[in-house]
């Protein structure tokens, strides 16, 4: 069998396949009883521009016309996007325009906005700036990460949870994550801390500063307990 060129993988082959599957697409849309569009607003609606939420309305009803187009009319129930203020303007719009369709706002994103003022507490927020600290200063440094990442290694696939986690924005379980991995890994953390050969690696002025910084967070009971809290009062958040 003769292997295709990049031309043909890229030009002929590629259209071809993209128009089976865009069939194969249409068929399951048109099995559909109810179906589902999920979308985010422009950075732009921010400044809550009349003339962006009539140009993000008109986008949403050309998606919708598009869709049923090939699935059915009617078929799509449902809008979903995130929980700005003037995106709940656009949706009212959509909704005027489409009695059928209902806008709601994204379950996920309502946990991010609330997590998000959660962590604005004076509690919550020096702990998660204490595990930050933590985290940023052992996954910079390999010998304190080979370290932490020990007791792991004779563990199986499916049980190596734990890997030291550093918050991200846009991801609402992120925080709790972080301080959650810094107490799964405490006795380790703590071992490499106490452990001279690796300590005597970092001895220039910057970093024995942060070294001193952080071995005193974790030298701190006021912390675990601190975090013990911060993971039971929000678990209910992250697990909904």
């Amino acid at each position: 069998m003769r292997i295709p060129t990049r031309h043909s993988l890229a030009t002929s082959l590629l259209d071809t396949v993209y128009i089976m599957e865009k069939k194969k697409l249409a068929l399951l849309l048109s099995r559909q009883t109810f179906l589902v569009v999920i979308t985010d607003g422009l950075l732009e609606l921010l400044e809550q521009k009349l003339t962006l939420v009539i140009s993000w309305t008109s986008d949403i009803s050309k998606i919708i016309a598009e869709v049923e187009s090939v699935a059915g009319i009617g078929k799509i129930s449902v809008v979903v996007s995130d929980n700005a203020a003037n995106m709940k303007i656009a949706g009212r719009l959509v909704e005027a325009e489409h009695p059928n369709v209902v806008f709601n706002g994204c379950s996920a994103h309502a946990m991010n906005l609330l997590l998000k003022d959660i962590f604005k507490i004076e509690l919550f927020a020096d702990v998660l700036k204490n595990a930050v600290k933590v985290v940023s200063f052992v996954r910079a440094r390999h010998l304190f990460l080979d370290r932490a990442r020990s007791p792991r290694r004779s563990l199986s696939n499916c049980e190596k949870t734990g890997e030291l986690s550093t918050p991200v924005l846009t991801r609402w379980y992120a925080q709790e994550k972080c301080i959650k991995s810094v107490m799964q890994n405490k006795k380790s953390l703590k071992a490499a801390f106490a452990d001279s050969n690796i300590m005597k690696s970092y001895n220039d002025k910057e970093s024995l500063r942060k070294l001193v910084e952080v071995r005193s967070i974790l030298q701190d009971k006021r912390f675990w307990s601190k975090a013990k809290t911060v993971i039971r009062l929000t678990k209910p958040i992250t697990r909904a």
